[in-house]
């Protein structure tokens, strides 16, 4: 990243352009070393944004940007400053504030992002998560150099998987808690499937994603699982397909198996639960709510099956 990727601002999300972005940080980096007061610069590309322009077109991509604007503005202070990114991403400013300040800031505006539901024209809808690079500037670093060194943290933040913040040579923030419980998930849209695995990694558990049925089923004979995910509509064989031969395998009778679909026909979920599925859970859905049922069901087993609880 160089100083000319910072988007040339316009009617799409109304904020400041390249030059005014600049002009506006060198002021605010001298007065930083002036009143020797901190300065912090982020950099904040959204995970996996060209599955969305692929999977739900440039409008959809654009609305991103839009809403996402707005929820950004709302959350800052009106002293920071935020202007676009070319391509997928946002570019911010912080007077008066360290790097850890500013991580609390981004940590609420990615609360209200993941939990926010984005709806395209056709009906469609998926959730975002986005990583950041943060640097601290000091008095004797250029602008170019700040940029520089964000722009590696971004970098391993994006090694380190969706929605972290890296903030340091050492620190990372909003890692994944220690893996416990492993969850098998089959789910072909990879924008959906990145938002379970966002949220339930976070949550401590270990997820194994496959994007078909049929790899799905394969590895569900491969290793012990607590419980498994199946979206209905996958490629090479369906939801009800692998539900209906995991549950003919003694194995796999006690496993706590949840499907996902957009789906809400009753005959259709009837027909999951004659199967054999322990819970249903319509698209879109919350992933509050999500998180709060997987953990319900895997705690009623442990619990039954004398493995563990209290």
């Amino acid at each position: 990243l160089r100083s000319s990727r910072i988007g040339r601002g316009g009617h799409l999300t109304g904020l400041p352009n390249q030059s005014a972005f600049i002009e506006a940080y060198k002021k605010a980096a001298s007065f930083a070393a002036r009143t020797r007061s901190s300065l912090s610069l982020a950099i904040i590309e959204f995970d996996y944004f060209q599955s969305i322009q692929e999977n739900y077109g440039h409008m959809a991509s654009d609305m991103v940007l839009q809403e996402a604007a707005h929820i950004f503005l709302d959350i800052l202070r009106k002293s920071d400053f935020l202007a676009r990114l070319e391509g997928e991403g946002f570019i911010a400013f912080l007077p008066d504030t360290k790097p850890e300040g500013v991580v609390l800031a981004l940590e609420k505006i990615s609360k209200v992002l993941q939990n926010k539901l984005f709806r395209t024209e056709d009906n469609k809808t998926f959730y975002i998560t986005f990583s950041a690079g943060i640097a601290e500037a000091k008095k004797w670093n250029t602008f170019e150099e700040v940029i520089e060194r964000a722009e590696d943290n971004l970098a391993k933040a994006r090694q380190q998987g969706s929605a972290q913040i890296v903030y340091s040579e050492t620190k990372k923030v909003q890692t994944s808690t220690p893996l416990a419980t492993k969850i098998l998930l089959a789910e072909d849209d990879p924008i959906m499937a990145e938002v379970v695995k966002h949220h339930l990694s976070r949550e401590g558990f270990e997820i194994h994603h496959y994007k078909d049925g049929q790899a799905a089923l394969e590895a569900s004979q491969e290793a012990s699982y607590a419980l498994i995910i199946l979206d209905v509509i996958m490629p090479k064989m369906d939801g009800f397909e692998v539900l209906q031969h995991l549950r003919s395998m003694p194995s796999m009778e006690a496993i706590p198996i949840v499907m996902f679909t957009s789906m809400g026909r009753e005959k259709d979920i009837n027909r999951g639960f004659e199967l054999g599925a322990d819970d249903y859970i319509l698209k879109p859905f919350s992933p509050i709510e999500m998180v709060a049922r997987i953990r319900r069901l895997i705690r009623r087993h442990s619990f039954s099956s004398g493995s563990g609880g209290a």
